[in-house]
């Protein structure tokens, strides 16, 4: 069992959608974002963040492998 950090009402914090990624500062501060955006600012954040924390595998069970593999 996984121990999840973000859920259902983490948003990302640029478009509002489900947050799966989550980058922390030094700050004590820590921006959330869906996979597109974070995807779109990674280099960047990866850069600047003391953590990043990947939950897209969430995302797994709701894409299919190959297109049309889920009908």
């Amino acid at each position: 069992m996984n121990d999840w950090v973000l859920n259902a009402v983490d948003r990302c914090d640029k478009c509002g959608s489900q947050a799966y990624y989550r980058a922390e500062f030094g700050t004590g501060t820590h921006l959330d974002f869906c996979r597109r955006c974070f995807l779109y600012r990674e280099e960047a954040l990866r850069e600047q963040a003391v953590v990043v924390i990947d939950e897209s595998e969430k995302l797994g069970k709701f894409i299919p492998v190959e297109p049309g593999s889920v009908k």
